[in-house]
């Protein structure tokens, strides 16, 4: 071994040596009284010997205490809990010039004033560039929001660079999202079709500029009318609670008060300026650029189709809801024979909800269809934007503007959505390394954290052993590294492997505070950050997990296990929305969101030896979810409506923990929501813990002191405590699970022992995330997992004929295999029927599960009296080990089926679709 190596193992030798003499010395002072008081002939002197001995003893188990090390639980402010809501932002819009100008009240600008003259005709009153305002090479530039990548250049040839189809296209296609600042740039914005006032900025001045016409940002203050406002903010019928919504999203705004009636509200806002050939064909001819006009792209009206008020309907209760979920105990719809590919399955909340949904509309409405009970087929048919198609680019806003703030090229970082993350020693606080990144710079981007070997001895080292964790650690150093897509972003500064470190995400929200979250990691960690900005689209989860089979075969560990701890998290952000929405759409709401965090972590764990690291092996793989932010307001301002709405989300969050780990992983998986539940099924009682009986409470609960900790601390910062009176042993996993809440407003954190508000494996993972070897030989069977499991989730979900997204709270047999299989990667039964899925697959001659059952003829699909062979393809299932299959059949919906529930001539055969180069 080099000199440096031998050296840190030398140091290490020493160390031990130092410290077990110091323990012998100590054994023999012991000894020493213990015998000098055998000599003592009184009670006196026995007596003070007695004294030394004790004393003795406690000076020796002081000197242990500081050698044993073990990882620290979680800190826990119970006053910033990560499932939460923001506070309002009480700040008027400004509306003078020069208070743009004012560091104090904003960004200052130098705007580049337009003036108005006067025109032939029509014309008249035009705004309209001083010679000195005339475009610049920024007006057409690239910047960090506006990037011509393959996407931006294709959408905008097919528009074919005409300014007024561009600018429709953008107005009638993209969705508002309420939230403030810039967050996602243009390509996101077009990736997921939905933005605020600055993403659809910048993604009509993208297609703008790719197409040479030059395109800047303004910012300033404008006053909308109050029907429109509440209509543009999601359907309100209070305009109070559209005003909160702005305020808790970060707009400056007012309302306008005339006559006793709110008339308007004025608010700070972002729209375009374009540089168009608009004499005198205003737009529809453009051929050299004459004059910068006005538009916005982000301010539309909509046409929307309510559906039932199930939260009135139902009598939902948040609290009590948790515990009828904890205590239900509906026996699990999996057969004995394949317990294997559900591991210990348990019926979710969202399972749970609808259940309940579904029973009370069948029993007080039978003969509703979708449509009735949540406005249409899909969610997305309840809301669409009334499209105007506009022939020319009109000079005028469509709203009142008030002032002009200022004008951009590029958004100024003020606006800006950012993250900075730091390292630092746990011990000294030293800081290791900070870098700070926009949120657009990344957006769509896998963020991962690990650690590598500093010099080339300790790379050396690292082959000569096999891998980073089969080195001992005292022999090596290693150094963090943070990457955005495999790219390096910042290199820390070396420490030991096995070392604790404190890793901390800054959250900068524009025109709010900072808010930090803080994870204890390990030096040997192998971390995904999953940011998620608004909302995790299914195209985004079969993207990234089509990017994690194409990168099979890279010798990079970061293209692999980087890509899929990332891609659980998404996954568990994707899963979230798809709940969130439904839940929303029963209880009348509207939510938005604040950018959120997953932290999933291949973990190292570290034996101690003297207070050192002496042993790092490979641990399991968590998730930690740090930070997620609502913000719900009902439509009619009803406050219970937004707490029991948190509530309830977050339940299932919680239950999504573990059954996302489940479907990447096969291993049973611990989450409070599973821990809850598993601790009344083993007799268990669970307590909700409040200030009126903490005192009689506490003194029951057999759980850490760390633990304990947590519930005083909560219970004096006024929240509630629900948990098992006792640890319970699940597998080869011993804890505790609780969930700690507010109870006016529903935020709260879903805790497990150890201070993590995610989930944990329950034993170990059956192969290692570190060799690439058995990563890959992992991975070609995952597909195949993802597809069931995703499946198994969906137990339970109702059929509708038509229904592809079971979002809508039903689903169809093609839907759900589509469904299922673009959850895994698969977008080649992407919105298919059955007959058309059949046509895509191949035969499979020995059909592995989660290949396809096909069958014929099982309904009158061609009208002509009689459900035959003549109908074609007509139903498609999941197949199953024990001729079995997972399917949504007409009559109970999503369920586990033999094959005979139709007759034997019905069956078509198996067939299987490509699911990666390891097929």
């Amino acid at each position: 071994l080099p000199a440096e190596i031998m050296k840190r193992h030398d140091d290490m030798v020493a160390h031990y040596t130092q410290n077990l003499s110091k323990l012998r010395d100590y054994v023999e002072g012991i000894r020493s009284i213990q015998r000098e008081s055998g000599k003592a002939v009184d009670q006196a002197a026995r007596a003070a010997k007695r004294n030394d001995l004790k004393a003795k003893i406690l000076e020796t188990r002081d000197f242990l205490k500081d050698k044993i090390k073990k990882k620290p639980h979680a800190k826990l402010d119970p006053n910033n809990l990560p499932h939460r809501s923001p506070k309002p932002i009480d700040r008027e819009p400004r509306l003078k010039k020069e208070d743009f100008l004012d560091p104090a009240k904003g960004p200052v600008v130098d705007d580049r004033k337009p003036i108005q003259v006067a025109a032939l005709g029509d014309l008249s009153g035009l705004l309209l560039a001083l010679a000195t305002n005339a475009p610049t090479a920024a007006d057409l530039a690239e910047t960090i929001e506006v990037q011509f990548t393959p996407d931006i250049q294709a959408k905008a040839a097919e528009l074919n660079h005409d300014p007024v189809k561009i600018f429709n296209w953008v107005k009638n296609s993209i969705d508002f999202e309420p939230y403030y600042g810039s967050l996602k740039g243009a390509q996101q914005t077009l990736f997921e079709k939905g933005g605020n006032d600055f993403d659809q900025a910048s993604l009509l001045i993208a297609l703008f500029r790719v197409s040479n016409i030059p395109a800047r940002y303004v910012y300033g203050t404008v006053e909308i009318p109050i029907e429109k406002l509440m209509n543009w903010l999601g359907g309100f019928t209070d305009p109070n609670a559209a005003a909160m919504l702005l305020a808790s999203a970060g707009f400056p705004g007012k309302l306008i008060v005339e006559g006793g009636r709110i008339k308007s509200a004025q608010m700070e806002h972002v729209w375009v300026d374009a540089w168009i050939d608009y004499i005198p064909s205003r737009g529809a001819v453009h051929r050299q650029g004459d004059t910068w006009i006005p538009m916005d792209p982000s301010f539309k009206q909509y046409e929307y189709k309510p559906g039932m008020d199930l939260y009135s309907a139902m009598g939902i209760n948040g609290e009590q809801y948790i515990m009828d979920y904890i205590t239900d105990d509906s026996p699990s719809p999996i057969p004995l024979a394949l317990e294997d590919l559900f591991p210990e399955y348990t019926i979710s909340p969202y399972q749970f909800y609808s259940k309940r949904l579904l029973d009370y509309v069948d029993v007080n409405f039978p003969d509703l269809g979708i449509e009735d009970i949540i406005g249409g087929d899909t969610v997305e048919e309840t809301k669409t934007i009334i499209k105007q198609d506009y022939p020319v680019l009109f000079a005028t806003l469509p709203y009142r503007p008030l002032v002009r703030g200022g004008t951009y090229s590029s958004v100024p970082d003020t606006f800006r959505h950012s993250i900075t993350l730091t390292i630092e020693d746990s011990f000294l606080h030293e800081m290791n390394l900070t870098h700070s990144v926009t949120l657009p710079e990344v957006a769509g981007k896998r963020i991962t954290l690990s650690y590598v070997p500093e010099t080339s001895a300790d790379e050396a080292l690292v082959a000569q052993y096999g891998g980073l964790l089969k080195v001992p650690p005292c022999l090596l150093k290693v150094k963090p590294v943070i990457k955005a897509d495999g790219i390096v972003l910042v290199t820390g500064i070396a420490m030991g492997l096995g070392d604790e470190q404190v890793f901390r995400i800054f959250f900068r929200i524009p025109n709010k505070s900072t808010d930090v979250v803080t994870n204890i990691v390990t030096a040997g960690d192998y971390s995904a950050l999953a940011i998620q900005y608004y909302k995790t689209s299914s195209g985004l989860i079969a993207d990234k997990m089509k990017n994690l089979t194409e990168n099979i075969g890279s010798t990079d560990l970061d293209d692999v296990l980087g890509q899929m701890l990332y891609n659980i998290g998404l996954s568990f952000c994707h899963h979230l929305n798809f709940e969130e929405e439904l839940y929303a759409k029963n209880f009348q709401m509207i939510f938005s969101k604040e950018p959120s965090e997953a932290m999933v972590t291949s973990h190292a764990e570290t034996e101690y030896l003297w207070g050192v690291s002496y042993k790092v092996t490979e641990g399991g793989v968590g998730i930690d979810v740090d930070r997620n932010i609502y913000i719900p307001i009902a439509k009619d301002g009803n406050r219970q409506r937004a707490r029991d709405f948190m509530i309830i989300s977050g339940l299932g969050g919680s239950a999504w923990e573990h059954m996302i780990l489940e479907s990447f992983y096969d291993v049973p998986s611990v989450s409070a929501a599973r821990l809850l539940k598993q601790a009344h099924q083993q007799g268990l009682p669970i307590h909700r813990i409040d200030s009126g009986n903490l005192s009689t409470v506490l003194p029951q609960l057999q759980v850490s002191s760390e633990v304990i900790g947590d519930i005083k601390n909560s219970v004096n910062a006024g929240k509630v405590v629900f948990i098992s009176q006792a640890d319970i042993q699940y597998n080869e996993w011993k804890g505790v699970g609780y969930i700690i809440l507010d109870p006016a407003t529903g935020t709260g954190v879903y805790m497990i022992s150890g201070g993590t508000g995610g989930a944990d494996p329950s034993r170990p993972l059956p192969t290692s995330q570190r060799e690439l070897d058995a990563l890959y030989a992992r991975l070609c069977n995952q597909t195949r997992g993802i597809i069931i499991r995703t499946a198994g989730a969906l137990i339970g979900t109702p059929y509708r004929m038509g229904a592809k997204d079971p979002i809508t709270g039903y689903i169809d047999c093609s839907g759900l295999v589509a469904y299922c299989y673009d959850k895994a990667g698969i977008i080649s039964l992407h919105g298919k029927n059955a007959q058309s899925q059949y046509e895509t697959g191949k035969p499979a001659d020995y059909p592995l599960y989660a290949d396809l059952a096909f069958f014929r003829g099982t309904y009158d699909k061609n009208g002509d009296g009689i459900a035959d062979e003549k109908d074609g393809i007509t139903h498609v299932g999941i197949a199953l080990p024990d001729r079995l299959m997972i399917h949504a059949g007409s009559s109970k919906g999503v369920t586990i089926a033999p094959l005979t529930v139709f007759s034997p001539s019905k069956f078509a055969g198996y067939m299987y679709v490509d699911m990666s180069s390891c097929k």
